[in-house]
Parts: C-alpha cells; structure tokens; sequence
C-alpha cells in the first residue's frame, strides 16, 4: 500500500480518503502511458508528495514521461544530467546526455529547452567551453524570442553586449534589452537603466532616462544640473550609512549632488537593485 499523510478526525479522514483516490488514479493513468502523469507522479515521488519521498523511482517516471515525448519531462531530464539529479547516487553530470534531452525539449519548441540550449552554445556547460558555438547559440535564442519569450529577448542583449555571438555590438544589445524591457523584463529595464545612468554601452548619460528605466520618480531640474557619479571611496561615512540603511550593493550605481555649493550637501543615493524591490530607490537627505 502506498503511504498518504492523514490528519485526525473526520474532515481529515475524508481528505485522506480523497487523496488516495487521486493518487490511485494518478498510478493507473501513468502505468497506462499517460505522460503528463507519468510526470507528475515522478514529481511527487522527488518532494514526497501523498508518497514517501524515493528519489529513485521520480528518476524512473520523469524518464518514462521523457520517453513518451513529454517536453517537460525531457527538459527535467536535461537538468539532471547537467547537474546530477537531486543527490541521487551514482548519478553524475553527463553534459553530452543533457543536450539530447534538452535539444529532444527544444525540438518541440519548448521555451526554456531553447533558452538552455542558448546559454549552452553561448558560455559552456557546467564550467565547460566545449560545447561553445555563437551561431548554434543565437539560433536558439532566437526560436525562443520568436515565441514572445522575454527572457530570451534579455539573452539576445546580454549576448550582443558581452560579444557571445561574434562581435560585440552595443546598439544590437540596446534593442533587445529594449524589446525585453518594454515585454516586462525587469533585468533589462534594470540594465537599460544603468547604462543611461553610466552613459555606457554607447549611450549618452542621461539621468532622467535612468530614474526612469529604473522606475524611480524623476529626479528634479536642480539634481539632474548638478548630479555627478562618485565612487564609494568618496563618500562621506553619513551617505554610506544611508547606502547600508537602504541595503545598497557597494558596487550599485551612485549619484551624489551639493545643491548649494557650501554648507552641507544634499545628496541623491541611487541602488540599481535594492533590497526591497525592483525599482531604484531614490532618497534626498541632508548628511
């Protein structure tokens, strides 16, 4: 018989009673070819779900869902022979059996096998540059943007920024970081962001454009005429402890202003990636 969790009383009982129905149902469905609960019985049996955990056995009906052409199953399995399959023994990372059943996922334009695919040909697997290939790699990316997926248009920028793809190429990564960030990508915007705020990557500075990528408010007149970047370095200690009160990175982009010249400063702090959310906080205060 195959253990099920049950509460006490009877409102549990019925749930339990429930459970074991579904379950049931679930075994009958998977052991008749049925690959969707082929997988999710495997995925019961990796967390222990209504059955007792038994890594050995998820392997085992993951494997049969990938066999009957389930492109999630395929793609779990990818995962687990690219970084060995949730400590299960004697299993070891196979990087060429990963690209077969990412590239079996991929072929049925499953988004994240494509994506996968990508950064493989793109930067290596698992600390390998073997399998690098800058044609193979904007190839798959590009399936996976065709499909509207934003993840894969902030691919194609960081691929284009960073030269994965042959030469690097500025405005190439500008418009598809654009692309992802206008599709909700808060990576891209993140980033867009920090060029403008740098004046990086082939663009003017421009801080208005950055507190607006990093959906911050826009900054006044007077801060954006006097706003300058400064190191940390430079910092007074009271700015910094402005820094660490909003949980800045040391290495996020910083802006600081002396509104009049004399006297004390105010200062604008900017993090481009904060602790508690995706948009740039701003804080105006006097140090």
């Amino acid at each position: 018989a195959l253990p099920i969790f049950i509460t006490a009383g009877s409102f549990g009982q019925k749930n339990a009673a429930t459970a074991t129905t579904q379950l049931s149902s679930l075994i009958e469905k998977a052991e008749h070819g049925d690959s969707k609960a082929q997988f999710e019985l495997g995925g019961r049996y990796e967390r222990g779900i209504s059955v007792k955990q038994n890594i050995e056995r998820a392997f085992e009906w993951y494997r049969k869902a990938a066999d009957e052409g389930l492109p999630q199953a395929q793609f779990r399995l990818g995962s687990s022979y690219e970084y060995g399959f949730n400590g299960r023994s004697g299993f070891k990372p196979n990087a060429a059996e990963a690209i077969r059943w990412y590239r079996k996922a991929a072929d049925q334009n499953y988004v994240q096998a494509e994506i996968k695919l990508g950064n493989i040909y793109a930067y290596g697997i698992q600390g390998s540059v073997d399998r690098k290939d800058a044609a193979e790699a904007l190839r798959w990316f590009l399936k996976a943007a065709d499909q509207g997926d934003n993840e894969a248009l902030y691919e194609l920028g960081v691929g284009y920024d960073y030269g994965a793809f042959g030469a690097r190429d500025a405005a190439e990564a500008f418009r598809w970081y654009r692309k992802a960030a206008e599709q909700g990508s808060k990576s891209a915007a993140s980033t867009i962001g920090l060029k403008y705020f740098e004046g990086s990557g082939g663009i003017k500075q421009d801080f208005a454009e950055a507190a607006r990528w990093y959906g911050c408010p826009k900054p006044s007149d007077e801060i954006l005429a006097a706003c300058t970047q400064m190191n940390i370095a430079e910092l007074p200690q009271g700015v910094v402890n402005l820094m660490g009160k909003m949980k800045c990175d040391s290495n996020d982009a910083l802006s600081a202003v002396d509104l009049t010249g004399e006297g004390t400063p105010v200062y604008e702090v900017c993090c481009s990636q904060p602790a508690h959310g995706p948009c740039a906080a701003v804080l105006i205060g006097k140090i």
